[in-house]
């Protein structure tokens, strides 16, 4: 998962408060009044002041936090210092994390049922909003048009359906998604193969969690099942579940979802490795220059983004090379920040497979003349995040 920050949240109680002390503070009648209150509130003042910090990021919000600004006189004299204070004000504002969790609590109370575009779902689950796609066509276009100059390699597409396309019962009453409509138009008009995998998860959904409560992407579970759909349309022999040991490597994850909300009704959730005997794998990382024998990495289980469990966070490019397969395949991967679940059960079938971040895939097909022997592709969108990554536009 590929992981990100979370710095676009509605902080309207903040701006409202802080702007409600200011008027207050100039709303006296005279200057006397003006003057004792000021007197009054100096010790204050001074004691907040000193209590605000200087931290660059919060752990709790999985958020980076406006820094102190530079005063200067350009600065001041068009208004960006004041601005840029406020933001400042508001992201160190004493006890901010308990005031947010605790503003959560009263708009569930009152009945409110979303929050930064995320419902309070059913079941104790957190369920991203989902919105038509603009980008959509435009990227099936774009993908039609790979396709045409290097029709001898076997693509295919795999749209992730959001949570609430699966798990309709979590969704808020009165409110519904058409999503899977949409997805259905998109795949009509695709030339390459489409891995559609409503059916397959839909169907699976009372078996195990293929989603977070607190994320909007699969688990490791659902990412098993997409592997099978990939399988079943690519006539390869699937590993069966009965072959891994599943462990539970993490019960403390907190999604993207939990961020954006706060709510801290929502328990934790698991994160699940699926494990067997496996040869040892060479899984190089362009950016970093090292490589590791293993798809794992457990430092981020200590961390925040514990999904870069699974290979770490987006490195850009990574190449997996599997000593015991030779059957000539190669499998070339251009995925957005989800996905990486998948990358351990695809490679068991490949002698390489390259994970290419879509935002690394503008000269895709520059990329692919320099890997002559690729004889397969894999495209990973995350259906309600097409339009948030003009990347996919942009691959030529």
């Amino acid at each position: 998962m590929g992981c990100t920050s979370h710095d676009n949240f509605d902080d309207s109680y903040f701006n409202s408060s802080f702007r409600s002390f200011m008027c207050l503070f100039l709303a006296g009648e005279c200057m006397k009044d003006k003057l004792k209150i000021t007197i009054c509130l100096i010790p204050f003042l001074v004691l907040f002041y000193f209590s605000l910090g200087s931290e660059a990021y919060s752990s709790e919000e999985d958020k980076k936090l406006e820094q102190k600004p530079n005063l200067t006189m350009a600065e001041l004299w068009n208004g960006n210092y004041a601005k840029d204070y406020q933001s400042y004000l508001e992201d160190h504002f004493p006890l901010r994390t308990s005031f947010r969790k605790i503003a959560t609590n009263v708009e569930q109370a009152f009945g409110i049922k979303e929050k930064n575009d995320v419902y309070f779902g059913k079941q104790d689950q957190l369920v991203e909003k989902t919105e038509p796609q603009a980008n959509g066509k435009k990227m099936i276009q774009t993908l039609n048009k790979v396709q045409e100059k290097f029709n001898y390699i076997n693509s295919s597409l795999m749209l992730i359906p959001s949570k609430s396309s699966i798990y309709k019962e979590y969704l808020p009453d009165h409110v519904s998604s058409s999503e899977v409509e949409e997805m259905n138009e998109l795949y009509y008009n695709l030339t390459i193969n489409d891995i559609n995998l409503v059916q397959t998860l839909t169907g699976k959904k009372n078996d195990y969690p293929l989603y977070y409560r607190t994320d909007f992407t699969w688990t490791s579970y659902g990412a098993y099942y997409a592997y099978l759909e990939y399988c079943e349309k690519n006539d390869i022999e699937p590993v069966p579940m009965t072959e891994y040991e599943i462990k539970k490597v993490s019960e403390t994850y907190y999604g993207d979802l939990y961020y954006k909300t706060l709510d801290g009704t929502i328990p934790a959730d698991t994160i699940y490795q699926f494990v067997k005997d496996e040869p040892k794998y060479q899984v190089s990382y362009t950016k970093k220059e090292h490589e590791k024998d293993t798809f794992y990495q457990n430092d981020y289980l200590k961390q925040v983004h514990k999904k870069g469990f699974f290979l770490g966070e987006d490195d850009g490019e990574i190449t997996i090379t599997n000593p015991e397969v030779h059957n000539g395949k190669e499998l070339l991967i251009v995925k957005d920040d989800s996905g990486n679940e998948i990358v351990p059960f695809l490679s068991q079938h490949y002698e390489k497979v390259y994970v290419l971040n879509v935002d690394e895939a503008k000269n895709l097909s520059d990329w692919i003349k320099d890997h002559e022997k690729v004889t397969d592709l894999l495209y990973i969108a995350t259906m309600n995040h097409i339009d948030q990554n003009n990347a996919w536009l942009e691959i030529r």
